[in-house]
């Protein structure tokens, strides 16, 4: 019973917000950091392999069965 009007707490000093924007804004750049040199790794790995990007042959294989 330390706080003897809960109801009259003040509310966090502006720096407490800036810091949060701060974190979030940290966050997302780490995301799309990610995302992006992903994308730079996943198209040098396709120049190495062409073959990988080819389309799959049209042999039937991984095609859903024709209706009759």
């Amino acid at each position: 019973m330390n706080n003897p009007d809960p109801h009259r707490q003040t509310p966090p000093p502006r720096q407490a917000g800036r810091g949060a924007v701060v974190i979030i804004a940290i966050v997302v750049a780490v995301i799309v950091a990610i995302f992006v040199l992903r994308q730079f790794w996943h198209a040098d790995e396709q120049q190495e392999d062409p073959a990988s990007i080819s389309a799959p042959a049209q042999q039937g294989e991984g095609q859903a069965p024709a209706e009759q």
